[in-house]
């Protein structure tokens, strides 16, 4: 896996537009895409499914618990709730995609920062000392400066 290709964010011709609220949406045949474009494998396995009969305000929900595993047998998993089966594997599976960077910038917003951060590092994970302090290579914090 190259995992500068996971960081960079989805062009905005593939985001739409979730209604009630607007949210940035991916359909999950995008991510499916991006992860055969940049790794050599993968493999995806629902590990739960569940109907939740008082789920949610909106009435029931299904949950589903998913395993994404793509580097040496690394796996991620990811947790989904949807209206369906299926709404609740596709949340479940770009959720576990997103903790390998994939689509990550949707959940980030404005706070996004991973992408810049491997381009000033040359594709390099930044350090466990920048991260647990929050800070660029440059001494900046993440979205401000570090005297601020």
């Amino acid at each position: 896996m190259r995992f500068p290709d996971a960081a960079v964010p989805f062009p905005d011709g593939l985001i739409e537009q979730l209604p009630p609220r607007g949210d940035d949406y991916v359909a999950w045949f995008h991510y499916a895409q991006r992860l055969l474009a940049t790794t050599d494998d993968y493999s995806w396995e629902v590990v739960a499914l569940t109907y939740a009969e008082d789920g949610g305000p909106d009435g029931p929900l299904w949950v589903c618990r998913g395993r994404l595993t793509v580097v040496n047998g690394m796996p991620k998993d990811g947790v989904g709730v949807g209206d369906t089966p299926k709404n609740a594997e596709s949340d479940a599976f770009k959720r576990a995609a997103s903790k390998w960077g994939y689509g990550l910038h949707l959940w980030a917003g404005k706070d996004y920062w991973l992408e810049a951060q491997l381009e000033k590092t040359g594709g390099a994970h930044p350090s466990q000392t920048q991260y647990a302090r929050g800070q660029w290579q440059d001494g900046k914090e993440l979205g401000k400066d570090a005297g601020g």
